[in-house]
């Protein structure tokens, strides 16, 4: 208990000062630079410079701001714009909008690249499948969604309606489908190349030709014995995965304009308290999405070992 205690308390002093870096550094006001141009005409060109100011103790005043916040009440008090407004009663919908499409894309890796990588596991890894999973896992996902909005732009235009949302202009217009798709690309590429390599090993075990030495059937064999070696496989691996959601949750949320969690901290990241809220609240995601991609990963073992089709 002390342990946990111990660590919830270093997390905490962290997400402390993580949120303080922002403030270690403004800009202060410009000055102009006047000079005349080369001709000797009399009218100068003026050039505006902005001055970096460097503020070390923002490191500790700021985590003293919060403390003192958090006594006086004001700790979920921030501004947007000249409104001053309550954390409480606007990050919950952030963060639900951030939770549907991580869980949902995060259950929809899982339900696709685990039979994917079941299947493709005696597939040579010097094979061109091996090398197109390379080529795609390198690919920056910014330029993916750039591509994928591009072509469903033409898809959309040339059916003449809107078949497919690529951009979201209101809560009740909001894309799904793109979105879902790009979040769950990378982690379907990922499984894919990892626990599809390391099943190719597998295969060659003692137990899995022992398996096939009493007759069992590939169907068989894939579902009690390689199938459960995968699971076990992920769930070793499943921070893995949850880093590579979280990394495109913030270059998704930007590029289709959906209204998350990490869209909120980046407009209010100037303000501190609000900063740091907002932090916990990621890490309270994570832990969320974590715990349901655990479940559906134990749902699946389940599956496996009764050997159900």
């Amino acid at each position: 208990m002390k342990h946990y205690a111990a660590m919830i308390l270093l997390i905490f002093a962290l997400v402390l000062l993580i949120a303080a870096l922002p403030s270690l550094f403004s800009y202060g006001r410009p000055s102009v630079i006047q000079y005349y141009s080369n001709s000797g005409d009399p009218d100068f060109i003026g050039k505006k410079l902005y001055k970096i100011h460097f503020h070390p103790d923002n490191i500790w005043k700021k985590p003293l701001l919060y403390m003192r916040q958090i006594k006086e009440g004001t700790v979920f008090d921030y501004r947007e714009g000249k409104t001053r407004r309550n954390w409480l009663n606007q990050a919950p919908r952030y963060f639900k909008v951030s939770l549907s499409y991580l869980c949902l894309s995060g259950v929809i890796s899982l339900l696709i690249g685990i039979p994917a990588s079941l299947l493709t596991a005696e597939k040579k890894r010097n094979s061109a499948f091996y090398e197109f999973l390379s080529f795609m896992t390198v690919l920056p996902d910014f330029i993916l969604i750039f591509l994928i909005q591009f072509l469903f732009f033409y898809i959309n235009k040339a059916a003449g309606g809107n078949l497919v949302r690529i951009y979201t202009s209101s809560a009740s217009d909001r894309a799904v489908f793109l979105p879902l798709l790009i979040l769950s690309c990378y982690p379907v590429l990922y499984i894919l190349r990892t626990t599809g390599s390391w099943l190719k090993d597998v295969n060659n075990q003692q137990y899995i030709t022992f398996a096939r030495s009493k007759g069992l059937s590939a169907r068989q064999i894939r579902f009690f014995h390689v199938g459960p070696a995968a699971i076990h496989y992920i769930k070793g691996d499943l921070h893995k995965i949850l880093a590579i959601l979280f990394s495109n949750l913030f270059i998704t949320e930007l590029m289709f304009n959906n209204k998350g969690i990490t869209s909120f901290l980046f407009n209010n990241i100037s303000q501190y308290s609000c900063t740091v809220n907002t932090i916990l609240m990621l890490l309270l995601l994570y832990l969320a999405v974590y715990i349901c991609l655990f479940a559906v990963l134990q749902l699946i073992g389940i599956i496996f070992r009764r050997g159900l089709p």
